[in-house]
């Protein structure tokens, strides 16, 4: 195995810890796989991490804090059309891929009481936000909170089909309704 010649972030273990566990599920998160995925040692693993459960227990608030909500945030400070900042949300999840990431914790979530409760207070977390944005383009209260509950049962709904990018057709559809409904 050749060495990393620059140090790793925790950021680093962390963004390839989700591939990992999109591509091989929670038992894959090991610190030899790490190691082995970054190209390092598993002393480097170590260096930020104190224990495997550390990592995980990170991994999912990373999850939530950094993707889910990250990039809600991210969009809601850049965007400067309010009625732009769903359809805005879906392709830059489409563009880095991030939706199977969800699916990956939602799987984790069956099995794993901390993925359980990280993966309930992003959907409510992301519920919150989602809301925020339709009242900031102008829906009412109870329209945004309906949208926001429709878009979020549409997400769900839709992980299991053949076609992934019928879920981003179904967000665009609910989200192009709310411009002419709210």
């Amino acid at each position: 195995m050749e060495a990393s010649k620059f140090r790793l972030a925790r950021s680093d273990f962390l963004n390839r810890g989700l591939d990992v566990l999109a591509a091989d599920g929670p038992r894959s998160l090991t610190a030899a796989r790490m190691a082995r995925e970054l190209l390092v040692t598993t002393g480097s693993f170590y260096w930020h991490f104190s224990t495997v459960d550390d990592f995980r227990d990170e991994l999912k608030r990373f999850w939530r804090d950094d993707i889910v909500i990250g990039i809600i945030n991210d969009v809601r400070e850049q965007a400067k059309d309010p009625g732009n900042v769903l359809d805005e949300i879906g392709r830059i999840i489409r563009q880095r891929g991030t939706h199977r990431y969800d699916a990956a914790m939602r799987s984790w979530a069956k099995s794993d009481r901390g993925a359980e409760e990280i993966v309930r207070s992003a959907d409510a977390l992301r519920g919150d936000l989602i809301a925020r944005v339709l009242r900031d383009a102008g829906a009412s209260e109870e329209q945004a909170r309906d949208k926001s509950n429709l878009l979020a049962a549409a997400w769900l709904g839709s992980q299991d089909m053949d076609d992934p990018e019928y879920r981003f057709k179904l967000m665009g559809m609910i989200t192009r309704d709310s411009d002419s409904n709210s």
